[in-house]
Formats: structure tokens, sequence, C-alpha cells
């Protein structure tokens, strides 16, 4: 079987967006946070929950603070977040993807070059080429999140549609997913209007 679209998955969050959104549900009701009841109110496997909640500790977002007499380890959110984090085994956080720095700058810079684009998003850790760039600007127009200034060349763009942190999605099957918003925003049978 194969994997649904993201926005197919998410009517009902899963994996560690919903193992974090127990955890945090746990906190506002004031409820203990175990890792039997973020299982409790999850659809994953127990091995997974306690896989993310291992990991939770060791990067500092979960602290514990005492145990039942059964042995069960109570914890308390040490350090919050919206969005689930994504930390590796060894506790370290997962660093933002070449979208996710394009996004970020695109926020900053308001209006850019695709050069700008390429100059600003990278980093040391992280290198967007120029068609990483090109591709990104090229969906993020179609789906009216960017506006061509007149006039301008080489091509600069301007931010029009800034919906939230998270960078929209260009999906596989052709369509552009906003996590910010839970929805499709654009799919290939709408006319494009990209030009450069």
């Amino acid at each position: 079987m194969s994997r649904q679209p993201i926005d197919q998955q998410a009517q009902q969050p899963r994996g560690q967006e919903r193992y974090w959104a127990a955890v945090r549900e746990l906190r506002d009701e004031g409820a203990p946070i175990t890792t039997v009841a973020v299982h409790g109110r999850s659809n994953g496997a127990f091995g997974s929950v306690s896989d993310y909640v291992r990991r939770l500790e060791l990067a500092g977002y979960l602290e514990r603070v005492g145990a039942t007499e059964a042995g069960v380890i109570l914890y308390r959110l040490a350090k919050d977040s919206v969005y689930a984090p994504r930390v590796r085994k060894d506790g370290s956080i997962v660093p933002p993807t070449k979208r996710e720095h394009m996004w970020r700058a695109l926020k900053m810079l308001g209006t850019v070059s695709i050069l700008d684009l390429v100059a600003c998003a990278s980093t040391e850790q992280i290198e967007v080429k120029l068609v990483d760039a090109q591709d990104y600007v090229r969906h993020l127009a179609r789906a009216g999140y960017l506006a061509r200034v007149k006039g301008s060349s080489p091509a600069r763009w301007r931010l029009i549609r800034y919906t939230g942190p998270r960078p929209p999605a260009v999906q596989r099957v052709k369509q552009i997913w906003d996590p910010n918003l839970k929805e499709v925003v654009w799919r290939a049978n709408q006319e494009a209007d990209y030009a450069g």
C-alpha cells in the first residue's frame, strides 16, 4: 500500500505530530505525561511512541520528574513547541530543510531574485542550489504566494502571501500543501502564472 499524500493524512494528525499533540494535551489538562498516556491518545504502535518520548527526553523537551509505584516514568514538558520537534535517535535536532530555509528567507527579504534567494537561504550546513530555488519559486508563484515584480530584469519576486512559519510543500502528486492552513492551495490542473 502506497503512502497517502499529506493532505489526506492531515485529516487526523498521525505519527510524531499526533504523539506531540498528545504530550501537549496531557500538559494542558494537568494529567501525568507518561509513555502509556501518550500512546493511549495516539494512533501509533507503542514502540514508536516510546521511541519518540525517549528522543524528546534526550533533546530536552521532556524532563523526568518521578515514577509511579509500578515504575512508570512521569515527565513534565520542559520545552514547548507549536510543531512536533524533529529529533534524531541521539536527541539531536533535525536541521531545517532547504525549503524551510528558502521560506524563511522569503519572509525576511520580501522581494528577491533567484540568486538572492540562493545566497540568503544557503548556510554552511545546507546548500540551496540554483535549480532548487528556481523550482520552489516556480511552484510558489503558481500557488499565488509570489508575484513577479513588473519590469524587473533579472526577475525579482515579491512574497504576497505569508500563511505561517511552515513552508508550503510541493508534493509528488503535483499539488502544493500548505501545512499552516492544512489545505491544498494549488493543483497541477490549475493555470500557472509563473514566467521566469
